[in-house]
């Protein structure tokens, strides 16, 4: 499983983040989790975006942020 913690990022710079940890990567072949700011605009933005990579995920409120657990396979080509 990978982690990716992009808290106090915004849009765009926390899809630009989670993207270059996949640079060279067309399909993601294992479970990620991502956290987030708790912030609505933010999370809406992500989460169209991780739909249009075809991930199904989960978002889980924590203290202050959210943990969004995404399943592989997802494409990060397209």
């Amino acid at each position: 499983m990978m982690l990716i913690d992009v808290r106090g990022l915004k849009h765009p710079e926390h899809i630009r983040e989670f993207r270059n940890h996949f640079e060279g990567v067309c399909t993601v072949h294992e479970d990620v989790t991502v956290y987030l700011d708790d912030r609505t605009d933010d999370l809406k933005k992500f989460e169209m975006y991780i739909r249009m990579c075809n991930g199904k995920y989960k978002v889980h409120k924590e203290n202050g942020y959210l943990r969004i657990n995404i399943s592989e396979p997802f494409s990060m080509c397209g």
